[in-house]
């Protein structure tokens, strides 16, 4: 799987609670955000990263962890990163 450095923007303010409008404007604001991981899936709409990637002793299916989609509207920049061996 290639890895790389996705650098994208987030919504934010999901509190779920009665804002004045003067709270609002002090804390609404988006997030720019670096995800590094590793490309599980890409099309035209998203990209699909995950932290980690194996195989059980128990079971042929690679196993994944903690993944994330990304919307490519969301994204300001991708970085391919090299894989080195030992380090």
């Amino acid at each position: 799987m290639r890895r790389v450095l996705v650098r994208w923007v987030d919504s934010s303010g999901a509190g779920g609670c009665w804002e004045d409008a003067e709270t609002l404007r002090t804390t609404a604001a988006l997030i720019l955000c670096e995800t590094l991981g590793f490309v599980f899936e890409e099309n035209d709409e998203h990209i699909v990263l995950v932290q980690s990637f194996g195989k059980s002793k128990l079971s042929e299916e690679a196993q994944f962890l903690n993944s994330v989609c990304i919307p490519k509207t969301s994204i300001k920049s991708t970085i391919a990163l090299a894989l080195t061996e030992g380090g």
